[in-house]
């Protein structure tokens, strides 16, 4: 038998490049997965990465080596801002090994182990790349379903690893596809409220996300907005730029709305877009200037991606229904564009909007959730 070698480490670069061809051979199988680009990856696991600078993080890396070659690849981490049950809660992230629960808890028990005993946490969540902001969630239902932008993608055995070595569900969420049709039809239904918005002073603007006094606005819309969301943390302006404003960029901003309060203040948004999967498949997760070259003929997106809707706390003590106002906008732009159907993205499982699609919840396809497991 070839031993087994855990390697502990803080940052190495040669390790991220390992891993990132972990990722590609444990899932050469699986034509739905999407290879992540490379540049971002290796961004978020650099030293100069803000989370690894921020006061009170901490973080350990975690290789599992069978002959020299890397199988396994975790990182722990504990982020200062997120504590529940009056506790700090470490996350493990980053995580890839081979189809073996054997090397699967080889990898996993020292990172758990960190955790407990060095890092104090009480509570550890899996999966979540560094906080919320960044990847996190597990599929645990959809694997054959065709993959769209954003959407977690692991491999089918991890939720059950994950429940043998004794982490349980923490929360659920699901992801819909919806037919134009229904999405007519639905619209309808919110009509209304969008007539009582307008007519309390509210208005429905495009967001102009190349404009730095929005960009501020829609920082703090959305910071105030999921404040009180399950695993939420704080994230600066710089960060919210890379990861909010530079995802919505590549995805595109034409199904964007902000909601502007009768004082002009950003009481609102709602996120929706074209999907650019076929985009990021063709960048194979090069997104160096060569293979930027091949994407200046963008593939048309079959279908649109509905993400979140968020209305200020004192928009909505001011005018009831603006949310349902805001999901109204978006339909409609929606509806006008050539999308064949659409996907509403990673509900939670306690979220408001999930009533916007309720009869369609009982045939959701497509499942995701945080595992906890209590230190």
């Amino acid at each position: 038998m070839i031993p087994l070698e855990v390697v502990e480490f803080d940052h190495d670069p040669r390790l991220a490049r390992e891993y990132l061809n972990l990722t590609r051979r444990v899932h050469a199988g699986d034509p739905q997965w999407i290879a992540p680009l490379e540049r971002v990856i290796r961004a978020q696991l650099a030293p100069s990465h803000p989370f690894y600078r921020s006061p009170g993080n901490r973080y350990r890396g975690f290789a599992l080596r069978r002959g020299g070659e890397m199988v396994g690849h975790v990182l722990a981490t504990v982020n200062a801002d997120l504590v529940d049950s009056g506790g700090p809660v470490g996350a493990l992230g980053f995580l890839e090994v081979e189809p073996d629960y054997e090397l699967f808890c080889a990898l996993l028990e020292p990172a758990i182990e960190w955790l407990r005993d060095v890092a104090q946490a009480r509570q550890i969540w899996a999966t979540m790349d560094l906080d919320i902001w960044h990847g996190y969630r597990v599929m645990t239902r959809g694997f054959t379903e065709p993959a769209f932008f954003g959407e977690p993608r692991n491999a089918p055995w991890l939720p059950e690893y994950l429940e043998r070595l004794g982490f349980a569900v923490k929360k659920r969420w699901l992801s819909v596809t919806t037919s134009r049709e229904y999405l007519a039809g639905r619209a309808l239904h919110f009509e209304c409220r969008y007539e009582s918005a307008l007519a309390a002073g509210y208005r429905f603007e495009h967001l102009r996300l190349k404009d730095a006094q929005e960009i501020a606005a829609l920082h703090r819309a959305v910071s105030l907005a999921f404040e009180s969301f399950d695993g939420y943390t704080p994230i600066s302006i710089e960060e919210f730029k890379t990861l909010v404003v530079g995802y919505l960029h590549f995805a595109g901003t034409d199904l964007l709305t902000g909601l502007r309060a009768p004082n002009g203040v950003l009481a609102g948004f709602s996120f929706a877009h074209p999907d650019p999967v076929d985009a990021l498949r063709k960048l194979a997760g090069h997104d160096d200037w060569l293979n930027r070259l091949r994407l200046l003929r963008k593939p048309r997106a079959h279908r649109a991606l509905y993400y979140m809707v968020g209305v200020l706390p004192e928009a909505r003590a001011h005018c009831e229904g603006l949310g349902s106002a805001l999901v109204y906008k978006t339909l409609q732009l929606i509806l006008q564009g050539d999308y064949e159907h659409t996907i509403l993205a990673l509900a939670a499982e306690d979220s408001p909007a999930r009533y916007f699609v309720m009869d369609q919840m009982a045939a959701a396809e497509r499942e995701y959730a945080l595992y906890q497991m209590d230190c």
